[in-house]
């Protein structure tokens, strides 16, 4: 898809909840997420894409969860909203991290999981 198509199509397409954006490049199989305006201002000129999903939130919230990647929850904190991943450990232990359900952290911990898959 040429790059005025893309973003023809992803204006079209925008809500104001959306803050992901899910592509696919041509003869791939696995999709990548990036931040859309990241992808926007850095990225839409450099890659390829056959096609593309914009995620909000709670869409991207599902799609960690799909990854099996340990036991997450979302809880409230002083106010704010954390995501607690509780990761099993070698020795049988587990240790838990916690940081904002924010879209910068909510990506980090996805790709996290998924490198390590």
């Amino acid at each position: 898809m040429m790059t005025d198509e893309l973003q023809r199509q992803i204006a079209e397409q925008l809500t104001d909840d959306d803050t992901f954006i899910a592509w696919l490049e041509p003869g791939a199989s696995e999709e990548r997420i990036e931040l859309l305006d990241y992808f926007q201002r850095r990225l839409i000129n450099e890659v390829s894409v056959a096609s593309f999903t914009l995620l909000d939130m709670e869409q991207m919230w599902q799609r960690l969860l799909q990854l099996n990647g340990g036991e997450f929850s979302r809880v409230w904190r002083k106010k704010v909203e954390v995501i607690d991943w509780v990761i099993p450990q070698a020795d049988g232990k587990s240790c838990t991290r916690s940081c904002c359900f924010r879209a910068e952290g909510l990506l980090a911990i996805y790709e996290e999981v998924l490198a390590a898959r």
